[in-house]
Formats: C-alpha cells, sequence, structure tokens
C-alpha cells in the first residue's frame, strides 16, 4: 500500500511534528508551506531521515486553484 501524506501549514510547529511523526510511521510526507519555504525545506530533509520521501510545497490554501495544485503535486511526487 502506497501512503503519503499532505500536512498544511507543516514547517514548524504542530504541523511539523504531526508530518514527522507520519515519516517515522513510513508516510512519503509533503510539508507545505505559505512563506516559511527554508523551515519547510529542513523539516522534509529531517523527515527524509527515516527513509521516505519528503517534500516541501509552497501554496496558498486561500486560493483554490493553488489548493488543487499542491494536491495534484503530492499525488505525483
Amino acid at each position: 500500500m502506497l501512503k503519503k501524506a499532505l500536512v498544511t501549514g507543516s514547517a514548524v510547529g504542530i504541523g511539523k511534528a504531526i508530518a514527522i511523526d507520519l515519516a517515522s510511521k513510513g508516510f512519503d510526507v509533503a510539508f507545505h508551506y505559505n512563506r516559511s519555504e527554508e523551515a519547510a525545506k529542513q523539516a522534509s530533509e529531517e523527515a527524509a531521515t527515516h527513509g521516505v520521501k519528503a517534500i516541501a510545497l509552497q501554496a496558498d490554501v486561500t486560493n483554490p486553484e493553488q489548493a488543487k495544485s499542491l494536491v495534484e503535486q503530492t499525488v505525483e511526487e
């Protein structure tokens, strides 16, 4: 079974903790950020140490087109 997760607002704080936990359980994780690119990249690198694929994706989730694109990118990666 393919396990992927998209965690919004996951560059820092609770979102980051949730995403890292999912990575530790074998999920490939997409780290969403709006403005915190560097923090999201660092978080995704930390998740990758669990042997999963982890990516950082930017989107303004208040914009329906960007939110849709975020989900599509997560599925494609």
